[in-house]
């Protein structure tokens, strides 16, 4: 099995507003992880090895100032939000929203971490580390 893993994470502040469903933003990140055969680009992991990967991702948003507001988060592939990661959250007014999964998918290419918007919503990201995005190759080379 040929080794491959890498991840980002973001611990600063990060503002998003959006003003109609389905409009989709990048989260940001500004730190890396030890990487090996992944590709760490700003703001995404490049995947130069094909096959099965578990996904680890978490988003922390702070407080909303304004109630009602909802927010979906994932994984995408080169632009394309792959469904399995999709996390669905009304955003709290009083404590930290969170927004995580783990999962397995055949990647190949670009990955990246991104808001799609369920509505109208604006918010920060949390204080401290906010998101993180980490793959770890798990399939055999042919």
């Amino acid at each position: 099995m040929d080794t491959a893993f890498g991840g980002l994470y973001s611990n600063m502040s990060q503002a998003f507003e959006f003003s109609f469903t389905d409009q989709n933003e990048q989260v940001r990140f500004n730190g890396y992880m030890p990487a090996f055969n992944i590709g760490a680009n700003q703001n995404e992991l490049q995947i130069y090895i094909p096959g099965e990967y578990e996904i680890n991702y978490m988003i922390r948003i702070a407080a909303a100032e304004l109630p009602d507001q909802a927010i979906s988060a994932g994984v995408r592939q080169d632009g394309n939000f792959i469904d399995s990661t999709l996390q669905y959250s009304i955003l709290s007014t009083t404590e930290n929203t969170i927004l995580q999964g783990s999962v397995i998918e055949f990647l190949g290419g670009q990955v990246d971490l991104a808001f799609l918007a369920a509505g109208a919503a604006a918010f920060d990201l949390a204080p401290l580390t906010n998101a993180v995005l980490t793959v770890k190759r798990i399939s055999p080379l042919p």
